[in-house]
């Protein structure tokens, strides 16, 4: 069996913006998925309608890892917490993300170092890109 990885939105970002970003190697191996928070974040962030219908196909050739908001808000409410207690700037949509790796537990591919910290302290397994 393969194991799946989440890929955060900074990853994914990287990787539409560097052909050779390291996650492409998880892409072309089938190895990787997203979530709702993440897809959000990419299509928000798409500068015309062209970027993105990209995001959404580049997207659509990944497993969903789906959002439950029963146990994943209640989840990135108290990461978030834990976030802010141990000084850590990680934002909501990043524990949402977090939340949900835990939940599958699947490890989280990340750019964000304060993510990847708090991931590691609650026992969601990180790798973070560019290290």
């Amino acid at each position: 069996m393969m194991t799946t990885f989440l890929a955060d939105s900074s990853a994914w970002i990287e990787y539409l913006r560097n052909d050779q970003s390291p996650l492409r190697e998880f892409v072309v191996e089938g190895e990787v998925a997203h979530t709702e928070p993440v897809a959000m974040e990419l299509l928000s962030g798409a500068r015309s309608g062209s970027e993105g219908d990209r995001v959404a196909r580049m997207l659509s050739g990944t497993s969903l890892l789906q959002f439950d908001s029963a146990s994943d808000f209640p989840a990135a409410t108290e990461l978030r917490r834990q976030a802010l207690r141990s000084g850590l700037r990680v934002g909501a949509l990043d524990c949402m993300i977090l939340a949900v790796a835990g939940r599958y537990d699947v490890p989280l591919i990340t750019k964000d170092r304060p993510q990847a910290a708090l991931g590691s302290a609650v026992g969601v397994k990180t790798l973070v890109l560019g290290l």
